[in-house]
C-alpha cells in the first residue's frame, strides 16, 4: 500500500489504543481497545505481546459474529504470523466471504478510490492473501478442516457487529430478509468453484505433487529460466488438468486461488507445443488472440467486484478450459460460464493452429 492511501490510517484511528482485554470473549468493547499496524507492507495486524495475542486469536476463532471483515482480516494475519496457518485461514476466507455479502448488502461506494473502505479491505485481501492461500494449500488436510468449518459458519454478522470501516453506508441497499439468501449463494459459489474443489484436488497424490510445483514456480522458489523446469511446469499443468477431468468429470473452474507470482514468461514453443498439445502462454512471439464472439456475464444484481481467470483456447479459437486465478464468490460463477462461451481467432506458430493460454479480468460495477 503506497503512501497515497490514506483508509489504513483513517480507519484505524476508530481502533483506539490498546486495552487490556480480560476474558475470552468477542465483545465490540474489546474490538475498539485493539492497537493495529497501519499500512504494513505485509499486511495490517494487531500488535500485542504474543501471550495477549494468542487468546486474543481464540476468541476470534470461537465467535467472530462482532467482526467486520477488516477485523477478520486482522486477526487472519495475527493467526499466520502466530504460526496457526489453519485458523488463519479460516479467518482469511471468511473475511472474503463477509466482505463480498457486506458490499451487497450496505449502500456504501464499492470502488476503491485510494482512500475508502473498498481501497483498505482491497489492501487487506492483497496482502494477507499472498501469505495464507500459497501456506495453506500446502496443507491438504488442514485445507479440508478450513472448508468444513466454513461451511458451518454464518457469514452475515450481527447486527451489534462493530463496523468502523463502513461508517459512511447509508443504511443498506436490500432488505434484511434477503441477507441469508445472499449469504448461502455467496457461500455455495465459493463452495462449488473453489473450497470444495480443492478438497477433492489436493487429497490426489498426483494432483498435489504437481500443484506444488506449479506453485513454487509461481513463488520463485524454483528458478524457471531453464528449459528443464519449463517443461516439467508445463507437464505438471497437464497433469492437474488431467487429475481435474478424472477426479470432477469436467474441466475445472477454479483450481486454486492466486499465488500472487506471474508464472514462467512466454518461451518459443518447443516442438510438443507446436504440434499442439500443449498450451502455450501468451507473450513474447505468442500474440494475444483477438476475441471474435463475446458473452457478457450476467453478474448478480448490485454485485461489485473483479474477477481474474486464465483460459486455455484451443487450436480452432474456442475455450477448452477456464481457471479462476483471483476469486469474488458472488461474480465467480457468473464470469466461468460467460467465458466458456467466448470464441477467439486462432493462434497459428509456423503454420500450425496451436493452444493458448491467456489471463482476462472481468469487472461489476
Amino acid at each position: 500500500m503506497n503512501a497515497s492511501i490514506g483508509i489504513g490510517a483513517a480507519i484505524l484511528v476508530v481502533v483506539f489504543a490498546a486495552g487490556r482485554a480480560e476474558g475470552q470473549s468477542l465483545t465490540v468493547e474489546r474490538l475498539k481497545a485493539l492497537k493495529t499496524s497501519s499500512n504494513d507492507p505485509a499486511g495490517d495486524a494487531f500488535v500485542d505481546s504474543r501471550e495477549r495475542l494468542m487468546p486474543l486469536i481464540d476468541a476470534f476463532v470461537a465467535d467472530n459474529s462482532l467482526a467486520s471483515p477488516m477485523f477478520l482480516y486482522l486477526a487472519a494475519n495475527t493467526a499466520f504470523r502466530l504460526g496457526r496457518v489453519e485458523d488463519a485461514a479460516f479467518l482469511f476466507y471468511g473475511a472474503q466471504l463477509r466482505r463480498a455479502v457486506d458490499f451487497q448488502r450496505y449502500n456504501i461506494e464499492t470502488t476503491a478510490n485510494s482512500n475508502n473502505a473498498a481501497t483498505y479491505l482491497g489492501f487487506l485481501n492483497q496482502t494477507t492473501g499472498e501469505a495464507i492461500n500459497p501456506a495453506i494449500l500446502r496443507l491438504p488436510a488442514a485445507f479440508t478442516s478450513v472448508i468444513a468449518r466454513l461451511e458451518q459458519w454464518d457469514v452475515v454478522a450481527s447486527r451489534r457487529a462493530f463496523y468502523p470501516e463502513f461508517a459512511e453506508a447509508k443504511g443498506f441497499k436490500i432488505s434484511e430478509a434477503d441477507w441469508p439468501e445472499l449469504a448461502r449463494r455467496t457461500k455455495q459459489g465459493f463452495m462449488d468453484q473453489f473450497g470444495k474443489r480443492m478438497v477433492t484436488l489436493l487429497g490426489d497424490k498426483q494432483y498435489f505433487e504437481a500443484f506444488s510445483f506449479v506453485q513454487r514456480v509461481n513463488l520463485g522458489e524454483i528458478g524457471k529460466d531453464d528449459k528443464s523446469t519449463q517443461d516439467r511446469f508445463l507437464k505438471s499443468v497437464e497433469i492437474m488438468e488431467a487429475a481435474e477431468r478424472r477426479l470432477l468429470g469436467t474441466p475445472a473452474d477454479a483450481p486454486a486461488p492466486p499465488v500472487t507470482a506471474s508464472p514462467p514468461p512466454a518461451a518459443k514453443p518447443s516442438a510438443s507445443v507446436k504440434s499442439g498439445t500443449m498450451p502455450v502462454r501468451v507473450g513474447g512471439d505468442v500474440k494475444d488472440p483477438q476475441v471474435v464472439s463475446r458473452v457478457e456475464p450476467a453478474f448478480p444484481p448490485g454485485a461489485k467486484g473483479a474477477v481474474i481467470l486464465e483460459v486455455t483456447i484451443d487450436p480452432t479459437g474456442a475455450v477448452a478450459d477456464v481457471r479462476v486465478l483471483r476469486s469474488e464468490p458472488a461474480l465467480d460463477a457468473a464470469a466461468v460460464a460467460a467465458v466458456r462461451q467466448w470464441r477467439f481467432d486462432p493462434t497459428v506458430i509456423d503454420g500450425k493452429p496451436v493452444s493458448v493460454l491467456k489471463t482476462i479480468s472481468l469487472s461489476a460495477r
